[in-house]
Protein backbone atom coordinates (compact mmCIF):
# COMPACT_ATOMS: atom_id res chain seq x y z
CA UNK A 1 0.00 0.00 0.00
CA UNK A 2 2.95 2.40 0.95
CA UNK A 3 4.26 2.28 -2.54
CA UNK A 4 1.21 3.00 -4.07
CA UNK A 5 -0.09 6.13 -1.95
CA UNK A 6 3.29 7.91 -2.39
CA UNK A 7 3.39 7.28 -6.33
CA UNK A 8 -0.23 8.25 -6.64
CA UNK A 9 -0.77 11.06 -4.58
CA UNK A 10 2.56 12.53 -2.70
CA UNK A 11 4.75 12.60 -5.73
CA UNK A 12 2.12 14.83 -8.02
CA UNK A 13 1.57 17.09 -5.36
CA UNK A 14 5.35 17.50 -4.79
CA UNK A 15 5.87 18.38 -8.42
CA UNK A 16 3.27 21.07 -8.45
CA UNK A 17 4.57 22.37 -5.61
CA UNK A 18 8.07 22.92 -7.10
CA UNK A 19 7.11 24.26 -10.33
CA UNK A 20 5.05 27.03 -8.13
CA UNK A 21 8.09 27.85 -6.12
CA UNK A 22 10.03 28.26 -9.85
CA UNK A 23 7.27 30.25 -11.04
CA UNK A 24 7.36 32.43 -8.03
CA UNK A 25 11.34 33.37 -8.23
CA UNK A 26 10.72 33.92 -12.45
CA UNK A 27 7.55 35.69 -11.74
CA UNK A 28 5.78 33.97 -14.63
CA UNK A 29 2.25 33.64 -14.41
CA UNK A 30 0.85 30.18 -14.47
CA UNK A 31 -0.05 30.30 -17.92
CA UNK A 32 3.22 31.42 -19.62
CA UNK A 33 3.59 34.45 -19.72
CA UNK A 34 5.77 37.04 -17.17
CA UNK A 35 3.70 38.95 -15.16
CA UNK A 36 4.34 43.02 -15.99
CA UNK A 37 6.91 44.84 -13.65
CA UNK A 38 5.50 47.83 -12.26
CA UNK A 39 8.34 50.96 -12.36
CA UNK A 40 9.04 53.21 -9.47
CA UNK A 41 11.08 55.91 -9.18
CA UNK A 42 14.20 55.56 -7.76
CA UNK A 43 14.22 58.90 -5.92
CA UNK A 44 12.78 59.15 -2.57
CA UNK A 45 10.96 62.11 -0.89
CA UNK A 46 13.23 63.51 1.84
CA UNK A 47 12.07 62.74 4.91
CA UNK A 48 11.77 65.44 7.55
CA UNK A 49 14.00 64.85 10.59
CA UNK A 50 12.17 65.34 13.99
CA UNK A 51 14.19 66.28 16.88
CA UNK A 52 15.06 63.82 19.30
CA UNK A 53 14.57 64.64 23.20
CA UNK A 54 16.53 63.64 25.08
CA UNK A 55 15.45 61.67 28.14
CA UNK A 56 17.36 61.92 31.47
CA UNK A 57 19.94 59.44 32.45
CA UNK A 58 18.20 57.20 34.48
CA UNK A 59 19.57 55.73 37.35
CA UNK A 60 20.51 52.23 37.98
CA UNK A 61 19.15 50.63 41.43
CA UNK A 62 22.61 48.85 42.75
CA UNK A 63 22.89 47.14 45.52
CA UNK A 64 24.96 47.85 48.75
CA UNK A 65 27.64 45.14 48.05
CA UNK A 66 28.15 45.92 44.43
CA UNK A 67 28.46 49.55 45.21
CA UNK A 68 31.08 48.89 47.78
CA UNK A 69 33.32 46.55 45.47
CA UNK A 70 33.24 49.40 42.58
CA UNK A 71 34.66 51.98 45.50
CA UNK A 72 37.51 49.74 46.63
CA UNK A 73 38.15 48.84 43.19
CA UNK A 74 38.92 52.84 42.54
CA UNK A 75 40.52 53.58 45.60
CA UNK A 76 42.75 50.56 44.95
CA UNK A 77 44.00 51.98 41.39
CA UNK A 78 44.08 55.30 42.58
CA UNK A 79 46.52 54.53 45.41
CA UNK A 80 48.77 52.02 42.96
CA UNK A 81 48.94 55.02 40.92
CA UNK A 82 50.01 57.08 43.68
CA UNK A 83 52.42 55.03 44.81
CA UNK A 84 54.17 54.65 41.74
CA UNK A 85 54.53 58.32 41.45
CA UNK A 86 55.84 58.79 45.16
CA UNK A 87 58.35 55.66 44.43
CA UNK A 88 59.55 57.18 41.42
CA UNK A 89 59.95 60.37 43.02
CA UNK A 90 61.60 58.82 46.18
CA UNK A 91 63.82 56.43 44.12
CA UNK A 92 65.18 58.40 41.46
CA UNK A 93 68.73 57.55 40.46
CA UNK A 94 68.29 53.67 41.63
CA UNK A 95 68.87 50.71 39.82
CA UNK A 96 65.76 49.32 38.90
CA UNK A 97 65.00 46.02 36.88
CA UNK A 98 61.62 45.11 35.67
CA UNK A 99 60.18 46.94 38.40
CA UNK A 100 62.23 45.98 41.01
CA UNK A 101 64.19 48.63 42.96
CA UNK A 102 67.69 48.02 44.02
CA UNK A 103 69.27 50.36 46.71
CA UNK A 104 72.69 48.78 46.22
CA UNK A 105 74.43 50.29 43.40
CA UNK A 106 74.71 47.37 40.55
CA UNK A 107 77.66 46.00 40.11
CA UNK A 108 79.96 46.46 37.21
CA UNK A 109 82.03 43.96 35.59
CA UNK A 110 85.00 45.77 32.88
CA UNK A 111 86.10 43.61 30.20
CA UNK A 112 88.31 40.92 30.48
CA UNK A 113 91.95 42.30 30.03
CA UNK A 114 94.39 41.10 27.78
CA UNK A 115 96.87 38.68 29.54
CA UNK A 116 99.45 38.56 27.11
CA UNK A 117 99.69 42.36 26.96
CA UNK A 118 102.46 42.06 29.54
CA UNK A 119 104.52 40.34 27.08
CA UNK A 120 103.92 41.96 23.91
CA UNK A 121 104.41 45.07 25.22
CA UNK A 122 108.00 43.71 27.10
CA UNK A 123 108.78 42.55 23.14
CA UNK A 124 107.75 45.88 21.96
CA UNK A 125 110.22 47.72 23.84
CA UNK A 126 112.81 45.27 23.64
CA UNK A 127 112.51 45.74 19.60
CA UNK A 128 112.15 49.55 19.50
CA UNK A 129 114.48 50.48 22.85
CA UNK A 130 117.13 48.38 24.28
CA UNK A 131 117.76 46.32 20.85
CA UNK A 132 119.04 49.84 19.38
CA UNK A 133 120.59 50.81 22.72
CA UNK A 134 122.64 46.88 23.04
CA UNK A 135 124.34 48.39 19.94
CA UNK A 136 124.78 52.17 20.58
CA UNK A 137 127.09 50.77 23.50
CA UNK A 138 129.13 49.41 21.92
CA UNK A 139 129.60 51.46 19.09
CA UNK A 140 132.36 51.92 18.10
CA UNK A 141 134.07 48.65 18.04
CA UNK A 142 137.41 49.27 17.75
CA UNK A 143 140.59 47.17 16.76
CA UNK A 144 143.24 45.66 19.24
CA UNK A 145 145.63 49.00 19.64
CA UNK A 146 142.70 51.10 19.69
CA UNK A 147 143.85 53.59 17.07
CA UNK A 148 143.39 52.57 13.78
CA UNK A 149 140.44 50.75 12.64
CA UNK A 150 136.94 51.08 14.64
CA UNK A 151 133.56 49.71 13.05
CA UNK A 152 130.12 51.96 13.91
CA UNK A 153 126.44 49.61 13.69
CA UNK A 154 123.79 52.35 13.20
CA UNK A 155 119.76 52.23 11.34
CA UNK A 156 118.91 49.31 12.90
CA UNK A 157 115.71 46.92 11.15
CA UNK A 158 114.32 44.08 11.40
CA UNK A 159 112.44 42.62 8.40
CA UNK A 160 109.37 40.69 8.03
CA UNK A 161 109.06 37.01 9.15
CA UNK A 162 111.24 34.30 6.57
CA UNK A 163 108.33 32.03 6.66
CA UNK A 164 105.24 31.48 8.76
CA UNK A 165 104.72 30.09 11.34
CA UNK A 166 103.21 26.45 9.99
CA UNK A 167 105.87 26.55 7.82
CA UNK A 168 108.72 26.76 10.61
CA UNK A 169 107.18 24.36 12.73
CA UNK A 170 106.97 21.54 9.72
CA UNK A 171 110.62 22.26 8.77
CA UNK A 172 112.05 22.62 12.11
CA UNK A 173 113.11 26.26 11.05
CA UNK A 174 112.98 29.43 13.76
CA UNK A 175 110.45 31.68 13.11
CA UNK A 176 112.21 35.19 12.90
CA UNK A 177 113.16 38.47 11.12
CA UNK A 178 116.80 39.44 9.60
CA UNK A 179 118.45 42.23 11.47
CA UNK A 180 119.74 44.37 8.97
CA UNK A 181 122.02 48.07 9.84
CA UNK A 182 124.13 50.34 8.39
CA UNK A 183 128.02 49.17 8.86
CA UNK A 184 130.77 51.63 8.63
CA UNK A 185 134.44 50.46 8.51
CA UNK A 186 136.98 53.86 9.32
CA UNK A 187 140.46 53.67 9.36
CA UNK A 188 142.57 56.61 11.10
CA UNK A 189 145.68 57.30 8.80
CA UNK A 190 148.25 59.81 9.80
CA UNK A 191 150.03 62.07 8.17
CA UNK A 192 153.42 61.14 7.81
CA UNK A 193 154.64 64.74 6.80
CA UNK A 194 152.04 67.24 8.85
CA UNK A 195 151.37 64.52 11.13
CA UNK A 196 147.61 65.47 11.26
CA UNK A 197 144.80 62.47 11.52
CA UNK A 198 142.52 62.17 8.98
CA UNK A 199 139.45 59.25 8.46
CA UNK A 200 139.41 56.90 5.42
CA UNK A 201 136.14 55.04 5.28
CA UNK A 202 137.11 51.66 3.57
CA UNK A 203 133.33 50.12 4.03
CA UNK A 204 130.02 51.66 4.13
CA UNK A 205 127.00 49.81 3.59
CA UNK A 206 123.68 48.10 4.91
CA UNK A 207 124.55 44.51 5.71
CA UNK A 208 122.80 41.24 7.62
CA UNK A 209 124.12 40.93 11.50
CA UNK A 210 121.89 37.98 12.16
CA UNK A 211 118.50 36.61 12.61
CA UNK A 212 116.32 37.50 15.09
CA UNK A 213 113.21 35.29 16.96
CA UNK A 214 109.86 37.04 16.23
CA UNK A 215 106.73 36.88 18.49
CA UNK A 216 103.75 34.93 17.08
CA UNK A 217 100.49 36.62 17.69
CA UNK A 218 99.94 34.05 20.89
CA UNK A 219 103.37 35.58 22.41
CA UNK A 220 105.80 32.41 21.98
CA UNK A 221 107.92 31.78 20.06
CA UNK A 222 109.56 28.60 17.46
CA UNK A 223 112.91 27.94 18.00
CA UNK A 224 114.01 25.28 15.54
CA UNK A 225 110.55 24.47 14.85
CA UNK A 226 109.48 23.84 19.15
CA UNK A 227 106.88 26.63 20.28
CA UNK A 228 108.55 28.44 23.55
CA UNK A 229 107.43 30.75 26.10
CA UNK A 230 109.49 33.32 27.88
CA UNK A 231 108.47 34.15 31.28
CA UNK A 232 108.52 37.33 33.02
CA UNK A 233 110.37 36.87 36.46
CA UNK A 234 110.94 39.36 39.47
CA UNK A 235 114.90 41.05 39.05
CA UNK A 236 116.51 42.55 42.27
CA UNK A 237 115.86 46.75 42.04
CA UNK A 238 118.97 48.49 41.54
CA UNK A 239 120.39 50.79 44.38
CA UNK A 240 121.90 50.30 47.49
CA UNK A 241 120.13 48.35 50.30
CA UNK A 242 121.05 49.03 54.04
CA UNK A 243 121.25 45.28 56.41
CA UNK A 244 121.40 45.31 60.41
CA UNK A 245 122.32 42.34 61.98
CA UNK A 246 123.02 41.91 66.14
CA UNK A 247 123.98 46.31 65.80
CA UNK A 248 125.99 45.06 63.56
CA UNK A 249 125.43 47.07 59.74
CA UNK A 250 125.77 46.32 56.49
CA UNK A 251 125.21 47.92 52.87
CA UNK A 252 125.19 46.29 49.30
CA UNK A 253 125.43 48.24 45.96
CA UNK A 254 123.60 46.89 43.12
CA UNK A 255 124.10 48.85 39.68
CA UNK A 256 122.68 47.97 36.46
CA UNK A 257 125.30 46.99 34.94
CA UNK A 258 128.70 45.89 36.35
CA UNK A 259 130.07 44.36 39.68
CA UNK A 260 127.99 44.07 43.07
CA UNK A 261 129.85 45.84 45.94
CA UNK A 262 128.69 44.13 49.90
CA UNK A 263 130.21 46.05 52.62
CA UNK A 264 129.60 43.92 56.07
CA UNK A 265 131.06 44.53 60.01
CA UNK A 266 132.10 41.07 60.93
CA UNK A 267 131.53 39.90 64.94
CA UNK A 268 134.98 41.19 66.19
CA UNK A 269 134.51 44.73 64.29
CA UNK A 270 136.18 43.99 61.22
CA UNK A 271 135.14 45.81 58.07
CA UNK A 272 135.14 43.55 55.01
CA UNK A 273 133.78 43.62 51.13
CA UNK A 274 133.29 41.81 48.50
CA UNK A 275 132.84 41.92 44.91
CA UNK A 276 130.43 39.85 42.84
CA UNK A 277 129.98 37.50 45.94
CA UNK A 278 133.68 36.75 46.18
CA UNK A 279 135.84 35.65 49.32
CA UNK A 280 135.60 38.77 51.57
CA UNK A 281 138.97 41.26 52.41
CA UNK A 282 139.30 44.15 54.66
CA UNK A 283 137.66 47.21 52.93
CA UNK A 284 140.86 49.12 53.76
CA UNK A 285 142.32 46.91 50.63
CA UNK A 286 140.09 49.20 48.21
CA UNK A 287 140.90 51.95 49.81
CA UNK A 288 144.77 51.96 48.73
CA UNK A 289 143.93 51.06 45.02
CA UNK A 290 142.14 54.26 44.61
CA UNK A 291 144.71 56.26 45.65
CA UNK A 292 144.44 56.87 49.75
CA UNK A 293 147.48 54.17 50.48
CA UNK A 294 148.75 54.78 53.89
CA UNK A 295 147.21 53.97 57.29
CA UNK A 296 147.32 57.53 58.77
CA UNK A 297 145.52 58.81 55.46
CA UNK A 298 142.92 56.13 56.33
CA UNK A 299 142.36 57.27 59.68
CA UNK A 300 142.31 60.81 59.15
CA UNK A 301 139.42 59.97 56.38
CA UNK A 302 137.12 58.87 59.44
CA UNK A 303 138.60 60.84 62.07
CA UNK A 304 135.03 62.81 62.68
CA UNK A 305 133.42 59.33 62.54
CA UNK A 306 133.60 58.09 65.77
CA UNK A 307 133.32 59.39 69.60
CA UNK A 308 135.33 58.19 72.06
CA UNK A 309 133.00 55.85 73.71
CA UNK A 310 132.50 54.24 70.52
CA UNK A 311 134.20 51.28 68.91
CA UNK A 312 137.04 52.53 66.32
CA UNK A 313 136.09 49.73 63.68
CA UNK A 314 138.62 51.74 60.97
CA UNK A 315 141.47 50.63 64.00
CA UNK A 316 139.94 47.51 64.00
CA UNK A 317 140.37 46.91 59.97
CA UNK A 318 143.91 48.25 60.15
CA UNK A 319 145.36 45.26 62.40
CA UNK A 320 143.26 42.50 60.47
CA UNK A 321 145.09 44.01 57.07
CA UNK A 322 148.55 43.02 57.72
CA UNK A 323 148.86 41.98 53.42
CA UNK A 324 148.62 45.10 52.20
CA UNK A 325 150.55 48.10 52.64
CA UNK A 326 150.25 50.53 48.93
CA UNK A 327 148.30 50.15 46.10
CA UNK A 328 149.90 47.59 44.32
CA UNK A 329 149.65 44.91 46.98
CA UNK A 330 146.07 45.84 47.41
CA UNK A 331 145.78 45.14 43.97
CA UNK A 332 147.63 41.47 43.67
CA UNK A 333 145.69 40.77 47.49
CA UNK A 334 142.04 41.40 45.61
CA UNK A 335 143.47 39.92 42.40
CA UNK A 336 143.89 36.92 44.21
CA UNK A 337 140.75 36.80 45.96
CA UNK A 338 138.31 37.71 42.59
CA UNK A 339 140.36 34.85 40.24
CA UNK A 340 142.06 32.43 42.43
CA UNK A 341 144.80 30.81 40.87
CA UNK A 342 145.94 33.14 38.08
CA UNK A 343 149.13 34.61 37.80
CA UNK A 344 148.98 38.57 36.64
CA UNK A 345 151.24 41.16 37.07
CA UNK A 346 150.85 43.33 39.36
CA UNK A 347 150.47 46.40 37.37
CA UNK A 348 147.57 44.82 35.04
CA UNK A 349 145.84 43.82 38.18
CA UNK A 350 145.20 47.05 39.59
CA UNK A 351 144.45 47.91 36.08
CA UNK A 352 142.08 45.30 36.01
CA UNK A 353 140.35 45.67 39.53
CA UNK A 354 140.31 50.00 38.87
CA UNK A 355 138.36 49.22 35.80
CA UNK A 356 135.54 46.89 37.54
CA UNK A 357 134.68 50.58 39.03
CA UNK A 358 136.06 53.29 37.37
CA UNK A 359 135.43 52.41 33.36
CA UNK A 360 132.49 53.36 32.07
CA UNK A 361 132.05 50.25 29.54
CA UNK A 362 132.27 48.21 32.76
CA UNK A 363 130.44 49.28 35.36
CA UNK A 364 126.90 51.69 34.58
CA UNK A 365 124.91 52.61 37.80
CA UNK A 366 121.58 53.34 35.69
CA UNK A 367 119.23 56.16 36.51
CA UNK A 368 117.39 53.74 39.17
CA UNK A 369 120.02 53.27 41.20
CA UNK A 370 121.17 56.62 40.94
CA UNK A 371 117.82 58.13 42.55
CA UNK A 372 117.55 55.34 45.26
CA UNK A 373 121.58 56.10 46.17
CA UNK A 374 120.70 59.99 46.32
CA UNK A 375 117.31 59.53 47.78
CA UNK A 376 118.95 57.55 50.97
CA UNK A 377 122.26 59.54 51.51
Amino acid sequence: MCPYLFSSYLLPWLQKRKHQKVLQKEKISPKGKKAPVEKTSTKQPPVKKTPVEKKPPTKKVVSKKTAEKVVNTAVKSVAKKLEKSVANDLFTGYHSVEGRIFLSNPKSYGEIPDLLELQKRGYADFLEIYLPKLFNDVNPIRDIGGNKLNITISDLKVSEPIETIEICKKKELTYGGIITAKIKLVENVEDEKTKKKSEKVLFSKRANIGILPLMTPSATYIINGVERVIISQIVRSYGIFYSKKEMRYGFKLIPENGPWLEVDVEKYGTIVARINKSRKFPITALFRIFGIESDDEIRSLFANCFEEEDINYIDITLKKDKDTHDAISAAEFIYNKLRPGELIDPQSALDYVKAQFLDPNRILVGRIARRKINAKL
